[in-house]
């Protein structure tokens, strides 16, 4: 039984159970109303509330943890629309600032192509290039979460004995900072003030005591085949000596200044905090799904809240932006200003670059499930989630009656069927735009190479 299939059953449901409620709600008929015209249902009063519709913006069903649940599905359509617009907008400038003309209309794989193959054209004759990425990084976003945890328990009427939200949660995914419980994978370990030597990979700088490969922003001197520039600043393609800040997952053949993340926490003299899968209550950043704790000892609504609150901080997530190291070692006839002009596109390049990035990686996390930008999901994707839910409710209608109030009862089929659409809606065009969004960013990890 699917969610839209079963409308009218669920209709015919819902107005029988709001004519047996309508007197108890105290709420009176009047010739204004939400309900569908033609519709013999009568109309409610004013007290009741206004009927909710996904494209409202600010659900309002009477029920708050619908409420979340329907707001996460227009965030989720926001963040659709706004990867579209940023892929197109952004494309279109690189396209612009390289003389590359694109035909009108929606992108195609075929047109990013084009355009990184001039690209590529553009920037070889200028001489060689090196680029270093480091993917954007995902998380929930705690604070909304828990705010919504103690919110939907104060609707069902629970009395919530936190005065303030914490950022404690239940991670499934990567947690990042203090596990209340055991931590499986990666710790991270702060170094000393002084800096000290790193076994794992190195978060921060790198001081190089002896010329080395640097994979990440050189900042010192820079050796290729014999040849060294002194002052560098940069994607080094050769041995680099002075200080490296290496992307996530490089080592540090010296001092690592700022974070260590490594495999064996009794290698580390620092704070140690946790770099991968909690089993109890985390504090700081997670990765995937975030489930907030009850802020009631004993309500009945809590876990129901707890699937609401989740999602919208998933919903709500937050991304760190990608680093994107890009340097190149100019061909020796080509003269001062032709140089400028080069450095110009490549700021284009990673500022246009950059932003497609950031909006693609926030668009992976949601349609995906991939938070670390490591091509693997570590939580089932949004869509999928707000699917099971709204099917639960279609399956056991009678629970959500229960909770509606009468007054809106008429509103919540329209709500749903409104929602389980976006949704599909949304897994089919993000689909699409994801496909755009690999394509570019495939393209950006081959420059150079």
């Amino acid at each position: 039984m699917t969610l839209i299939g079963t409308t009218e059953r669920m209709r015919s449901m819902l107005r029988r159970a709001a004519a047996g409620l309508f007197l108890l709600a105290g709420c009176a008929a009047n010739d204004g109303g939400c309900n569908e015209a033609g519709d013999p249902f009568p109309d409610f009063d004013a007290s009741c509330g206004p009927c909710s519709a996904i494209t409202d913006g600010v659900p309002n069903t009477g029920l708050l943890s619908l409420d979340a649940l329907l707001g996460a599905t227009g965030s989720l359509s926001d963040a659709l629309v706004t990867a579209r617009v940023t892929l197109d907008t952004q494309t279109r400038a690189l396209a612009d600032a390289f003389g590359v003309p694109l035909a009108d209309g929606a992108l195609s794989v075929e047109a990013i192509d084009g355009l990184f193959d001039a690209i590529e054209a553009d920037l070889s004759a200028a001489g060689s290039i090196s680029v270093q990425l480091r993917p954007a990084r995902c998380q929930a976003n705690l604070a909304v979460s828990t705010q919504a945890q103690l919110n939907c328990e104060v609707d069902s009427g629970c009395a919530v004995e936190l005065e303030a939200p914490t950022a404690s949660v239940s991670c499934e995914g990567t947690c990042s900072g203090a596990c209340e419980g055991t931590c499986e994978g990666m710790v991270a370990c702060t170094m000393p003030p002084d800096g000290a030597f790193c076994e794992g990979s190195c978060e921060g700088t790198c001081a190089l005591e002896q010329a080395s490969p640097c994979e990440g922003l050189c900042e010192g001197s820079c050796s290729i085949d014999g040849d060294v520039e002194q002052d560098f600043s940069g994607v080094c393609a050769g041995e680099c000596q002075g200080t490296c800040t290496p992307d996530a997952g490089a080592d540090c053949v010296g001092t690592c200044h700022g974070t260590c993340v490594l495999e064996d926490a009794g290698a580390c003299e620092g704070t140690v905090s946790c770099r991968g899968a909690c089993d109890g209550s985390c504090q700081g950043q997670c990765q995937g799904a975030a489930t907030p704790g009850a802020g009631s000892a004993d309500c009945e609504a809590t876990a129901e809240c707890q699937t609401a609150a989740s999602m919208q901080g998933t919903a709500a997530l937050r991304c760190s932006p990608p680093t994107l190291g890009i340097d190149v070692a100019f061909a020796a006839d080509l003269d001062v200003n032709a140089q400028a002009a080069v450095r110009a596109r490549l700021g284009a390049l990673q500022r246009h670059g950059g932003a497609v990035l950031l909006s693609g990686a926030r668009l992976s996390a949601l349609l995906d499930g991939d938070f670390n930008g490591d091509g693997e999901a570590e939580v089932d994707p949004l869509p999928a989630q707000l699917e099971a839910v709204f099917q639960g409710m279609v399956d056991d209608p009678d629970a959500l009656l229960s909770q509606i109030p009468a007054g809106k009862v008429n509103c919540v089929i329209p709500v749903l069927t409104d929602a389980a659409a976006s949704v599909a809606r949304i897994r089919a065009e993000g689909l699409a735009v994801f496909e755009l969004q690999v394509a570019f960013t495939t393209r950006m990890q081959a420059l150079g190479r």
